[in-house]
This record gives C-alpha cells, sequence and structure tokens, in this order.
C-alpha cells in the first residue's frame, strides 16, 4: 500500500510539472526569447489599445512577433476578430522604441 501511494504521488508530480507556470502570465516564448507583454486599453475606447514589451537589439524580430501576439489575442477575445489597425506598427522600419521597450499602438477591428 505504501508503494501505491509513492506510486500514485510520484505520477501526479510528473503530471503536473508539464503544466503552465502560473507566475509567467503573460509571457510569450518567441526565438527562444521569453517576452512579457503589457496590454494597455483605452477606458473611454476598449478598441484602442497599447502593447510594450522589453526589447534589445538581439530580440528585436521576437519582440515584434510578442506584441503582435499579445494584440491579436486581446482583439479576439473581446470582438472575435484578430485584425488590428496600427498607428504605430510592430513591422515598422524605425520601431518605436522607449527606455528599452518596444511600444506599439492599434485598435482592434471589430465585428
Amino acid at each position: 500500500m505504501k508503494y501505491v501511494t509513492i506510486a500514485s504521488a510520484l505520477c501526479c508530480a510528473v503530471a503536473l510539472s508539464g503544466c503552465a507556470s502560473p507566475f509567467k502570465k503573460n509571457r510569450t516564448v518567441f526565438d527562444g526569447w521569453s517576452y512579457k507583454s503589457k496590454l494597455d486599453v483605452s477606458k473611454d475606447d476598449p478598441a484602442q489599445l497599447t502593447v510594450s514589451v522589453a526589447v534589445t537589439a538581439e530580440t528585436l524580430a521576437g519582440g515584434r512577433e510578442a506584441v503582435r501576439h499579445r494584440a491579436n489575442t486581446h482583439c479576439i477575445k473581446q470582438y472575435g476578430r484578430s485584425d488590428v489597425a496600427w498607428e504605430m506598427s510592430p513591422d515598422d522600419e524605425n520601431p518605436n522604441i522607449v527606455d528599452g521597450m518596444l511600444v506599439v499602438k492599434g485598435r482592434c477591428l471589430g465585428w
């Protein structure tokens, strides 16, 4: 009986080890780098959003994908579509980087 209990506990521990950590909320992995993004939504107009993520020169490509992913996820949850009309696009040739943060602005396109 003792071995059955230990084996059951071990199986549960192994099964749960693959679950996502609750401490890594808002993190996305691109190009092997983990990006924590911040989403700001206008209280007056919830379709208007600003997304920012910390980047360096070597992580810029992944950072662009991380902000796009966060914006698309928000728009899908709120409006059922991933379409975003960008004011400041993640793909701009000269990206908007403020204090080491890639900052983009856009608007979810609704129904």
